[in-house]
């Protein structure tokens, strides 16, 4: 029997030709299989569409919050329910009546033919007059505001305010606990103008007759 040496045995060629095929043909399908599929860059680049911004609600939202804002409660003296800087403010509900922001009348009426005039008359000293003329600080914006802020803080009643019932008329004293006006006239000269935090008021109903700067 004829022995063969060991590695020298040679491969049947036809044998070899098939394995080199298969060699071929797996680089090409593993090749493809690369190409087809996306890489992990590739997914996480892909653009995500973004929710259509609403533009008109947008602003509507911040005006909102801008409203909310501006309303929140209270800065006025002894919690009056709305802040000072939006009191006073009027507007015509009749012919020549005003309403203000709380509520109060300022009809025609009075020696200076209206009753808004004659509590205007209380912006300004008259050094000259007899007695105590009050005056509130601020102006008339500070007058009128002043004066809603009274009349809110005499609905809710209590220490700050002294009622009193005169017929159909009724006088409210508010203390504000803060300077709202001063002492003028040839009372208030003698006296160097002194501060006050009272605020008197008379109404017939909601309409106002007079409202004035008062030392209790």
């Amino acid at each position: 029997m004829k022995h063969i040496k060991r590695g020298a045995f040679s491969p049947n060629p036809l044998a070899k030709g098939v394995l080199l095929a298969c060699i071929v043909l797996t680089g090409i399908i593993v090749q493809r299989y690369r190409q087809e599929r996306p890489g992990p860059s590739a997914a996480s680049s892909k653009p995500i569409a973004s929710k259509p911004v609403d533009k008109a609600g947008a602003e509507a939202e911040n005006a909102g919050a801008s409203t909310t804002d501006r309303s929140s409660s209270v800065d006025a003296p002894h919690s009056a329910p709305r802040k000072l800087a939006q009191l006073g403010q009027l507007r015509e509900v009749g012919a020549d009546v005003y309403l203000s922001t709380a509520g109060l009348r300022y009809s025609p009426g009075s020696r200076e033919g209206h009753r808004l005039k004659h509590v205007l008359l209380h912006t300004k000293d008259q050094p000259g007059r007899p007695g105590s003329h009050g005056v509130f600080l601020g102006g008339r914006d500070g007058a009128l505001a002043t004066v809603d802020a009274a009349y809110l803080i005499a609905k809710q009643g209590g220490d700050h305010t002294q009622v009193e019932q005169q017929g159909v008329r009724t006088v409210y004293t508010v203390d504000l606990g803060k300077a709202i006006g001063y002492v003028g006239g040839q009372i208030g000269k003698r006296r160097e103008h002194p501060r006050v935090t009272h605020v008197r008021i008379v109404l017939e109903g909601t309409n106002v007759i007079t409202a004035f700067p008062v030392s209790p």
